[in-house]
């Protein structure tokens, strides 16, 4: 072999061993909004404290950049889960299950908005999403969403929060809103339409005044931003004030 071919060779040898080298970027499955506050880990199914990598805050944006199915023996029976890789807006990756995440978050403007039992109007409903509920998108099909959808507000007449799962909801501008700064509004409000709900099933307990204390001073918060549901924060507010002052 003369000398040409062979350093022929040796670049042809050398060009596939860098080939074989070049990093492939993680493919982007999507922004995704955490359903509520959880760690992420550096193992998909891990659930070990030294395993953890992050505190993702409900409702908070990150990244899915690949998904795993793990297969988990749950007795007899094989159990498979999605999990995500995720980044966060820090630049931290780890792994939770798919299932904790939703591609977007809606939070509701309008009194009782229909919450169909598929994706057509002629279908029957599971009921009415009441205003400031928030609904966590699962699955978009043309005009129709199909969410999860929180309660935040007590409805006159009932003993708890109505959640509603599986429902479908139109997409019309004038119902949702997915303005970020909503999120911590309803978080506000559910958490206070819980305690009012543990208050009245405890009158007597030493708890209540620390618990109407922590509400005023969130609700004030929820107040000062001035936001779409301002007017239902001043009425919880009320609610509480009106139990602090033993009326």
């Amino acid at each position: 072999m003369n000398s040409l071919k062979l350093w022929g060779v040796i670049a042809f040898i050398a060009f596939i061993g860098c080939k074989e080298k070049v990093e492939v970027p993680d493919q982007i499955v999507g922004v995704r909004y955490a359903n509520y506050t959880q760690w992420i880990y550096k193992e998909p199914g891990s659930k070990k404290k030294e395993d953890q990598v992050a505190l993702v805050y409900g409702f908070e944006e990150v990244t899915a950049i690949e998904s795993k199915e793990i297969s988990t023996q749950d007795g007899k029976n094989e159990k498979k889960d999605v999990y995500l890789k995720l980044k966060t807006v820090d630049q931290k990756e780890g792994y939770a299950a798919a299932s904790g995440f939703a591609e977007a978050v809606y939070f509701i403007l309008d009194d009782n908005l229909d919450a169909f039992v598929k994706p057509t109007l002629t279908s029957g409903t599971k009921g009415k999403i009441s205003r400031a509920s928030y609904c966590l998108l699962k699955e978009t099909i043309g005009e129709f969403s199909k969410v999860d959808c929180k309660e935040t507000v007590l409805q006159e007449g009932s003993s708890k929060l109505n959640d509603i799962y599986n429902a479908w909801i139109m997409n019309k501008e004038t119902s949702l809103s997915n303005d970020p700064l909503l999120g911590e509004t309803v978080k506000i409000l559910r958490q206070a339409s819980s305690d009012l709900l543990k208050i009245s099933q405890q009158p007597d307990s030493a708890d209540n005044v620390k618990i109407i204390e922590n509400n005023l001073k969130e609700l004030d918060k929820a107040i000062e931003k001035d936001d779409a549901f301002h007017d239902i924060a001043s009425q919880l507010k009320s609610k509480f004030s009106n139990y602090n002052l033993g009326e």
